[in-house]
């Protein structure tokens, strides 16, 4: 019998939508057909921007967050998946402190359980929606445009919840969470690398692919351009009045125009320089460490994809044919990641609104008291980047954080619990830092182990629904009798030890990764690998299955 939680839902569970499961199997081109219109969907939300809002305004709470949660700053993805990851996280530790008490193998507990996630993301999309746009994530909306706002962003995000549902419900490939995180990632990693936009810091494309290839192609071309910013920087500052100003000396002094000829023919003499400095750009801007880091994460997530635990099996009727049940390293995929990557996700946010909203103090305001027109206008900057401090005691104990220059909008943490739950990008940042890697590292680690541990039972992943299905499935180990609890004592000896050490290991590499400075954030990469291994390995078993349906129960696949 369900429990007072799983039973307080059910009467809303009737009024939301739902998407039924196919009545008849779903051939693999259509469940391929499905799932590339939902992507299609997907994307063109994430690049639709909500309307009612300006560009510039408010703050930007999820803005470490956004890569992983496939969330896109001013769009209908706002959002993104953090309210259906958020309701799993939430059940989770319902099921895991033992508050919700059901029979997993019941389909009509199961169902209710499926339910009331997915009401409670609807819930979520609520109440974050809410609190986006109260706490000024957009600045100061009128109450027309704040209706406005919030019913494009609920209405995104029951569509995102039923797009998900779609393809869990066996009408698409693999898990709908997983497809939007790829696609986010991907597309994040690819600009990471072939963005043409010149960076403000070096002049050099942003992609790092591209300022390697304009690097060794042209080896001035970085020089030329310091060049070139120089003179227009001083030009504009100081402009040429008569022929004298275009000349290398006044006075006895170079001009800038000589200084610039100065570092010109320098760099010609050290051309070795610009190869160097694409190791390390700085400023937050994708490097060479970053992409050696991510192809380093791909070839380890691949190898480990490939270490598992085998458990011998046969038919029982024919005792000739044999397999194997392999217990993968990453039993649990990329679920605890998810799942620990919500949690931060929602504790930075809770930090950044009380941050701005209780006990925060612009430094702008003191600079008013001094009435002084001419200072006001100096310190601008002051103003624009939200320049400030937060005086609550409390709220400081949770989080502090200083604003980033020359963005409007986003703050990094500089203190507090969610200091230790951001990750240091880079390995500047950690070396200027290694107590922060560390405590970060060792409490992601942790949370990925134990949510590991918390999702077999959660999602059927346990010795004993393992069991049941192999029986179903007309299964049974050498040189054992024919039970499901024989079988679930031999599983209960790998899987659990697997699925810690498979939790620690994830949360470490994603950490390492991380660190690194690889492009789309370590974790992001390592998701997005073995969110496309896990695609590769279900389009084998569907063409498989195809070809030998009898094998359809053994694989799962509905």
């Amino acid at each position: 019998m369900p429990g007072l939680f799983l039973s307080a839902f059910k009467p809303l569970i009737k009024f939301f939508p739902e998407i039924r499961a196919p009545e008849r199997q779903v051939s693999f081109r259509e469940k391929l057909l499905w799932t590339g219109v939902i992507l299609i969907i997907f994307l063109v939300m994430a690049n639709t921007p909500l309307y009612g809002i300006q560009t510039g305004q408010g703050y930007d709470y999820l803005y470490f967050m956004r890569v992983i949660l496939a969330s896109s700053r001013g769009t209908l993805m706002e959002l993104g998946i953090g309210p259906i990851v958020t309701a799993g996280l939430i059940m989770q530790l319902l099921v895991g402190s033992r508050l919700i008490q059901m029979e997993y193998g019941n389909p009509e507990d199961r169902a209710l359980f499926t339910g009331t996630q997915k009401i409670l993301a609807f819930l979520v999309t609520v109440v974050q929606a809410a609190i986006y746009i109260l706490s000024g994530a957009y600045g100061q909306l009128s109450g027309d445009k704040m209706l406005l706002v919030f019913v494009q962003l609920t209405v995104a995000g029951t569509l995102l919840i039923l797009m998900d549902e779609t393809i869990q419900k066996g009408w698409g490939l693999g898990s709908g969470v997983s497809l939007f995180i790829a696609a986010n990632v991907a597309g994040q990693i690819f600009w990471g690398c072939f963005n043409t936009t010149t960076s403000p810091y070096d002049f050099l494309a942003s992609g790092i692919i591209l300022a390697t290839i304009q690097t060794l192609a042209f080896p001035y071309s970085y020089t030329y351009s310091v060049f070139q910013q120089t003179i227009s920087h001083f030009r504009t500052i100081y402009p040429p009045q008569n022929i004298y100003d275009y000349t290398y000396f006044i006075n006895g002094l170079p001009t800038a125009i000589e200084w610039a000829r100065m570092a010109f023919i320098f760099d010609l003499m050290y051309p070795h320089a610009d190869i160097w400095h694409l190791f390390n750009r700085g400023y937050g801007q994708p490097d060479l460490i970053g992409l050696i880091a991510s192809i380093i994460t791909f070839l380890v997530v691949v190898y480990i994809e490939s270490v598992r635990v085998e458990i011998p099996l046969q038919y029982a009727r024919y005792r000739g044919f044999r397999g194997r049940y392999p217990i993968k390293f990453f039993y649990t995929s990329n679920i605890p990641v998810i799942l620990v990557w919500a949690l931060y996700a929602n504790a930075l946010i809770i930090a950044q609104v009380l941050w701005t909203s209780y006990g925060f103090q612009p430094f702008y305001n003191y600079l008013a008291l001094l009435g002084e027109p001419n200072l006001l206008a100096q310190y601008y900057w002051v103003a624009q980047y939200n320049v400030g401090w937060n005086f609550n005691p409390i709220v400081n104990l949770l989080g502090q954080f200083i604003p980033s220059w020359g963005t409007q909008g986003q703050f990094i943490p500089h203190g507090g619990l969610v200091y230790y739950l951001t990750t240091p990008h880079g390995l500047s940042s950690v070396f200027a830092d290694p107590v922060r890697a560390g405590v970060y590292l060792l409490l992601f680690a942790g949370f990925c182990g134990l949510f590991a541990y918390i999702w077999i039972d959660v999602s059927g992943l346990s010795p004993k629904d393992i069991a049941n299905q192999l029986i179903q499935a007309g299964m049974m180990v050498p040189g054992f009798r024919r039970s499901p609890v024989i079988i679930e004592k031999i599983l209960d000896r790998y899987i659990p030890v697997v699925t810690i050490l498979g939790g620690l290991g994830v949360g470490v590499l994603a950490a390492l990764a991380d660190f690194a400075g690889a492009l789309g954030s370590g974790v992001g990469m390592l998701l997005t690998v073995g969110i496309i291994y896990q695609y590769y390995q279900i389009i084998a078993q569907e063409q498989l299955a195809t070809i030998n349906p009898a094998l359809r129960g053994l694989l799962g696949i509905k």
